[in-house]
Formats: structure tokens, C-alpha cells, sequence
């Protein structure tokens, strides 16, 4: 079976780019003959033993195979989101939609493809709680939930000295918030994790807030996940959305506690394990309707979290050899 999966940003260390070379790598794994295009990248590579090719210019060739995953974020870009949705719906190849999108509310203008779906094609999405038109009851046989996966690593015994945040979109993660609670929080080092854009907004938060800070603050980039995680004491992810939050999985996976905003998808997928802010819908600037989170709830729980760790965190049904198979036996569907 010849299957193409199509993603914006596999290239990249995001939440999509994760997803994209976990799911790929396990399908090669199984026998999958599988290949990759995005429209991220402008010339061709090979990435963990499958095939990268750029997308312009070239998408008739993704008639030639069986099936054709489609992996975006609706309200990610919306000349982005326009043109897969557009390409998508011409495809003459077998479909399946593998959306994730973190806000309550998808404009019609970019989200189209939601609100003209009669079940023509097989829609997946990460958990329940995303599929807000209700579709899982009107083509109960299109509509599939498959979360994200993971491989199972070690893990090392690292002092878990750092509250840490790793996220990269600076409008629907709520950095603001976070460093305007840095003097509140009890605890004294800090560390964020971001992309180069981030590195500068961050740098002006925190001058803003030096005068009234006695802590270690470190801000940048972090190659090395395992250790970042394994160090990690409690993981910050506070934000308007979140369609999987692979930041929260990973953590959870290497033993840290995490506070982040009450979203229904964290609730779903991740139960009693986290810490949840308080939060209430907000209109954004661009029209999306978000769940905002309360800023004295956020400080009262992490300085809760701070000192009462949860134990007995768990999230082996997230292994890809679990998830994986679940992707597969749709993929092999007739």
C-alpha cells in the first residue's frame, strides 16, 4: 500500500512536526510505503528513512497514491489552510482528514471544509472534544479519534530543579501571563524554551519585569528534549487551545507535573494528572472564540503544584504501538 501524507510542517520541531515523523516512522516501521510532502520546505530530503519532497508544482502526483493523509491545522495560516483545503477536496485518491485545531471557533472563510462535510471522506481528529459540529453522530463510520503517539525512552535520575515552558506560537500561548507571574511563583529558577521570534518578545518581557525579580531566569533554545523533561519539576503550558499538547505528553511521560489552561482535550486525554487554571471564554482580536486562562487562578495553582506533586502519572496508551495500529487498520480500511 502507497500512502502520502501531507503536512505543513514536518520539517520542524512543533507539535505537527513531531506528530508527522512519529506516525511516518512507525508506518515504515510496519511496512507502510509511505511518503511525506509540505509545503514547508522548497526542495526534497530524506528524514528518518522516508522521503520529504516539496509540494508546489507537483501535486498531481498525489493522485498516484492509495491514500492521501491530510494533517493542518484549519486556522494555522489561512492562505495555508485555503489552499489544502482546496487541493484536498480535488484529490481523486481516497481522503482522510487528520485536523487539529486549538481554538472553539474555525471562521467559515478558513474552515470551510468543516461546514460543507457530508461524510465524504474519513475525518479524524485527536480527541471528542474537537469535533464540535457534532459529525461523530451524524457518519458515525467517517469519524475517527486518533491522539498522537509516542516511543518509549529512558529516562535519567536529573535533579528536577527547573519550572519549564516549551511552546513556540507567542499569540495562543499565554507567555505574557506566565512572566507577569514570575515574582508571584515561589520557586527560583526558570526555564523557557522558544523559536528565535520568541527569544526577542521574551527577552523584552522580562526586562519588564527584572526590577521586581529574584530568581534565575534562562531563555532559548533546548536540543535535547529528554534532558530538558527529565529536569523538569513542573511544565507550564498555559494557553488559549490546544489540539494534543505533545509538550504535556512528554512531561508526563519522563515524570514532571504540569499545570496547564482547563481546555476540554487536556481533560479528555490527560484526566486527573494535571494541574487545570481556572479559565473563561474570550473573543480574540482575529474573531476566534478561546478559552482564556484566569491569571490568580493560574498563580494559586502552580504555587500549589509547586508543593504537591501528583503521583502515578501514566500515559502508555499514547505509545505508537498502540496509537499507531489504530491509524493503520483506517489506512488498510477497504
Amino acid at each position: 500500500m502507497k500512502v502520502v501524507w501531507v503536512s505543513d510542517v514536518p520539517t520542524l520541531n512543533t507539535g505537527f512536526g513531531v506528530a508527522t515523523r512519529t506516525f511516518l516512522k512507525y508506518f515504515k516501521m510496519k511496512g507502510i510505503d509511505v511518503a511525506c510532502y509540505s509545503l514547508s520546505t522548497t526542495f526534497d530530503f530524506e528524514n528518518d528513512g522516508y522521503p520529504v519532497r516539496a509540494l508546489l508544482g507537483r501535486e498531481s502526483e498525489l493522485n498516484t497514491f492509495d491514500a492521501a493523509v491530510f494533517f493542518f491545522n484549519p486556522i494555522y495560516s489561512n492562505n495555508i489552510a485555503l489552499y489544502y483545503a482546496t487541493l484536498f477536496k480535488n484529490l481523486k485518491t481516497r481522503r482522510i482528514g487528520y485536523f487539529v485545531h486549538e481554538a472553539r471557533y474555525i471562521p467559515r472563510d478558513v474552515g470551510e471544509i468543516f461546514y460543507t462535510y457530508q461524510g465524504e471522506y474519513d475525518l479524524v481528529f485527536t480527541t471528542p472534544a474537537q469535533d464540535l459540529w457534532g459529525y461523530s453522530r451524524k457518519y458515525p463510520e467517517r469519524v475517527h479519534f486518533i491522539p498522537h503517539g509516542y516511543f518509549p525512552r529512558s529516562h535519567k535520575s536529573l535533579e528536577r530543579r527547573w519550572v519549564t515552558s516549551v511552546m513556540t506560537n507567542i499569540v495562543r500561548k499565554k507567555w505574557n501571563y506566565i512572566f507577569w507571574a514570575l515574582p508571584k511563583i515561589k520557586w527560583h529558577e526558570f526555564r523557557f524554551v522558544t523559536d528565535l521570534q520568541g527569544f526577542y518578545a521574551f527577552e523584552q518581557m522580562l526586562d519588564a519585569i527584572k526590577d521586581q525579580l529574584n530568581a534565575n531566569v534562562i531563555i532559548g533554545r533546548e536540543d535535547n528534549l529528554n534532558d530538558l523533561y527529565d529536569s523538569t519539576k513542573l511544565l507550564l503550558q498555559i494557553s488559549a487551545g490546544e489540539g494534543f499538547s505533545l509538550p504535556v505528553l512528554e512531561a508526563l511521560e519522563a515524570g514532571a507535573d504540569v499545570v496547564a489552561t482547563d481546555l476540554p482535550e487536556l481533560r479528555e486525554l490527560y484526566g486527573d494528572q494535571i494541574y487545570y487554571v481556572s479559565s473563561r471564554l474570550m473573543l480574540s482580536n482575529d474573531g476566534q472564540v478561546q478559552l482564556d486562562p484566569i491569571f490568580s487562578d493560574m498563580v494559586q495553582k502552580i504555587n500549589y503544584a509547586l508543593s504537591h506533586p501528583k503521583p502515578n502519572k501514566d500515559v502508555s496508551r499514547y505509545e505508537i504501538s498502540r496509537v499507531g495500529e489504530k491509524f493503520i487498520d483506517l489506512l488498510l480500511k477497504a
